[in-house]
């Protein structure tokens, strides 16, 4: 009752971040047909989106499966879906409470401590608030059911079978649940002090078996390998990782979506609440009443964290929903400290207030994307929130708004690159086609923006729209890996102004493109002033 009251403010939210292009607009999620159903199990999960996406080598039919759930019977409101990712939180909760109990059966005080911690810290705001993050709950749910069902030495058949069908379910939803086997391992010397019977590994054994053959059947390839570059980044700023994390587990202050590998406070603003985590993480383990317990959830804790690391090495991200099963571990490590005096639970119900008031006083800040983001720019501004502000304020029809902050973005220190091409496209949306082309020169040149496709689309439409066709048809062709998409519209309109029809149709053939090529090369030709050269294209082409 105390966590639903400290998250009902999740009723009012809204739709955040990636929750527009993975929830609301997903082109699968809309319907549960038998067709939609059937590709939702053969489907990537980000080529599931109605934007263009690179496929991300994650295979979660589940948690699609849940999404669309949310969309058919709950409707298109994002707060009963924000309730649906609460309640698999309370299911989280109230496994983690049973699994705790088990492993201190001798007062409910550990397991109270433990769930408590669970559910009401602030640092759990992302996982829960995010409906695109539901998979981190999920998982965590299905984990902690699979090794309380396996926790006896000899469980029933019964209990085998629903801790497969539970493993199965997690790994479906997210990939972090193929450490379960490790974890009933570590369950076991926690316990026992060596591994316990075989047998009961076979259900996960066999999950994992079932859900890599669906992987291969759905034919969902690995993840992108991240940039080389990333590792010595990563390596680079591994102190102030660390530290970040450390600190949001004592003062999560600021907590905001936002932190980028690039952009970390500097270890001087960090360190005090490091060292307070350090030194409490320190206190429990010497003073443990269980001390292989107390070490279980450390090495849990660090087990289940360290598979987020590959998503700071892909996008250098830092997310505080990558420490919700860890802090899993951590409620174990703290269970097995805690005295057992029932005397104790006035003090966690004490603890209990300050953790709800701060999940209650986030909770605002995720009424939409752009307040979101509005809010962590102001926790914590560096060219990245600049960059993140800006894509909404754009969306929002602010332009104006937009470009003062994708600026900013592309003068920090250092400069944000991937808000490189928005630069460029939001001054053509305000018609500055010439202080588009400025732009896109002066972030190449003073900033080492890199012509990556999207860049160079950009460029070469400013310059079109400055006249410069044949600087424009010479970018796209000088441009690495050839011309490709809107750069090939703006080869066509070069060539149609040209006068060179056969080159207009040997382009075409290479376009890719859902749109009509035709169509595309007259709107750009009208959009930039060359109508009467539009409708001697469609003329010539009605004649042939």
């Amino acid at each position: 009752m105390v966590t639903v009251l400290a998250w009902w403010g999740l009723s009012t939210a809204g739709f955040c971040w990636d929750d527009g292009a993975l929830v609301a607009d997903n082109r699968l999620t809309g319907s549960l047909s038998w067709a939609n159903l059937e590709e939702m199990m053969r489907a990537d999960l980000w080529e599931t989106l109605n934007l263009p996406a690179p496929a991300s080598g994650y295979y979660r039919p589940l948690f699609l499966l849940s999404l669309a759930f949310d969309r058919v019977v709950l409707g298109a409101e994002a707060g009963p879906h924000h309730l649906h990712s609460l309640a698999w939180h309370l299911a989280a909760v109230a496994l983690l409470y049973a699994l705790v109990r088990r492993l201190v059966p001798e007062s409910v005080v550990p397991a109270t401590a433990a769930a408590t911690l669970f559910a009401l810290h602030p640092v759990q705001t992302e996982a829960v608030a995010l409906i695109a993050a539901r998979n981190d709950l999920m998982a965590a749910a299905a984990l902690l059911a699979a090794l309380l069902l396996l926790l006896p030495e000899r469980p029933s058949r019964t209990a085998l079978v629903a801790a497969g069908v539970a493993t199965l379910v997690g790994l479906l939803s997210k990939e972090s649940v193929v450490l379960a086997p490790i974890a009933l391992l570590a369950l076991d010397f926690a316990r026992l002090g060596r591994p316990g019977p075989w047998r009961r590994h076979l259900p996960l054994v066999l999950a994992l078996a079932l859900a890599l053959a669906l992987r291969s059947w759905a034919e969902v390839g690995g993840a992108a390998v991240p940039d080389p570059g990333n590792w010595s980044l990563v390596a680079g700023r591994s102190p102030e990782i660390a530290a970040t994390y450390l600190g949001l587990l004592s003062w999560p202050d600021p907590l905001t979506p936002a932190r980028h590998l690039r952009y970390l406070q500097p270890l001087g603003d960090l360190w005090l609440a490091a060292t307070v985590t350090l030194a409490g993480l320190a206190l429990v383990l010497l003073r443990s009443r269980v001390p292989r317990l107390g070490w279980l959830g450390l090495a849990w804790a660090l087990v289940t964290f360290a598979p987020t690391l590959a998503a700071t090495l892909d996008k250098g991200l830092l997310g505080e929903r990558y420490l919700y099963l860890p802090l899993a571990g951590l409620a174990v490590t703290l269970a097995a400290w805690i005295p057992r005096d029932p005397r104790v639970l006035a003090g966690v119900a004490l603890a209990a207030i300050p953790m709800s008031l701060a999940v209650h006083a986030r909770l605002p800040a995720w009424e939409s994307s752009r307040v979101l983001w509005q809010q962590a720019h102001d926790d914590l501004p560096s060219p990245f929130t600049h960059a993140g502000l800006a894509f909404y304020v754009n969306q929002d029809d602010e332009p104006e708004v937009a470009k003062v902050h994708y600026l900013e973005a592309i003068e920090g220190d250092p400069p944000y690159r991937d808000a490189c091409s928005s630069l460029v496209m939001v001054y053509l949306r305000l018609r500055q086609e010439a202080v588009a082309v400025r732009m896109a020169e002066w972030a190449m040149q003073e900033r080492g923006c890199p012509p990556t496709p999207d860049f160079i689309d950009q460029y070469a439409l400013a310059l079109a729209g400055t006249g410069a066709w044949p600087k424009a048809a010479r970018v796209v062709r000088e441009a690495p890996g050839g011309p490709r998409g809107i750069g090939l519209v703006v080869l066509g309109a070069e060539r149609v102004l040209a006068g060179d029809g056969a080159a207009f149709l040997e382009l075409s053939q290479q376009w890719k493109g859902t749109a009509s090529y035709a169509d595309q090369v007259v709107r750009l030709l009208r959009l930039t002033g060359n109508s009467a050269a539009a409708e001697r294209l469609l003329a010539w082409l009605r004649t042939r």
